[in-house]
């Protein structure tokens, strides 16, 4: 599974539904601190399920929260799960190499031809490299 799909699937499964309002005659007692949990544990399953992980909808906890406040957490959330990730056994020109390629717009970055910066990688050790240069690259850019 190519890594962008990946973090692409978790944000959209994370995001989307929970964005989704619902419509109700009484407003219910928002609690922020048991949504952005709930979320969380959604997060955690999400990625656990990988490839058979299905969209949800938005949990019990986060109605009666703002969704300014929906989408902040989702991005706290997100940006805290690439913190995990480590870069820093990469070579310069391996990270420089994964940064260009996932700031260009073709979309692509698996079976490239110029893939030897980062040669000495495994599939799966490169996976990983795209995540964390991805996480650092979502950790410099300000949630808005």
């Amino acid at each position: 599974m190519h890594t962008r799909t990946a973090v692409a699937a978790c944000a959209a499964l994370l995001t989307a539904p929970l964005l989704t309002a619902c419509s109700s005659n009484t407003a219910p007692v928002a609690d922020p601190a048991a949504c952005k949990a709930a979320m969380s544990k959604r997060l955690k399953d999400g990625i656990d399920a990988g490839n058979k992980a299905t969209p949800g909808t938005r949990p019990p906890q986060c109605h009666g929260v703002a969704s300014k406040t929906i989408q902040r957490f989702a991005g706290e959330l997100i940006r805290d799960q690439f913190r995990k990730i480590d870069t820093s056994n990469l070579t310069p020109d391996c990270h420089a190499w994964i940064v260009k390629k996932l700031k260009d717009p073709s979309g692509s970055i698996d079976a490239t031809p110029d893939y030897n910066p980062c040669g000495y990688l495994t599939e799966k050790g490169l996976d990983k490299a795209i995540d964390a240069v991805l996480g650092e690259l979502m950790n410099a850019t300000p949630t808005p």
